[in-house]
């Protein structure tokens, strides 16, 4: 080959590597796009999804060291957050006479039963044992 030919072949290089410059270009900037739409859905979904972590608790407790780490109606125990008296995920963690309201994770009396004396009828105390309003003949007056 003389120099010519060299010079042709340097060349048709240079625009082969030139084109394959411009396809790793683009393909970088394809990359970078598509990072950049995750950081940005992942940026919009976290609160949804802290707020959901936080209020849809399962029985899979938080990890905690504090009380401020866990939902205002729980507390740090034993290094996971669990609910506070009269406070509940389900109603496993009420009073066999009261019920859990999971939206807003209070335990509340059932109907029909009682939690003091002034909650029943004339005659009637509530039974401390039980929590129904049990009459008493003795009360009537």
């Amino acid at each position: 080959m003389d120099s010519s030919e060299k010079k042709g072949l340097i060349v048709i290089n240079t625009v082969e590597r030139e084109a394959m410059f411009t396809i790793l270009i683009g393909i970088a900037m394809i990359v970078m796009i598509a990072i950049a739409i995750l950081l940005i859905m992942s940026y919009s979904l976290t609160p949804q999804l802290e707020a959901r972590r936080l209020t849809v608790i399962s029985r899979n407790s938080i990890p905690c060291v504090y009380d401020t780490q866990c939902p205002d109606w729980q507390e740090c125990r034993n290094n996971l957050c669990a609910p506070k008296k009269g406070n509940c995920i389900d109603e496993s963690d009420c009073e066999v006479w009261q019920s859990c309201d999971t939206e807003d994770h209070t335990c509340y009396k059932k109907l029909g039963r009682c939690e003091a004396d002034n909650e029943c009828m004339s005659g009637e105390y509530c039974d401390i044992n039980t929590h129904y309003c049990v009459f008493n003949p003795e009360l009537i007056g």
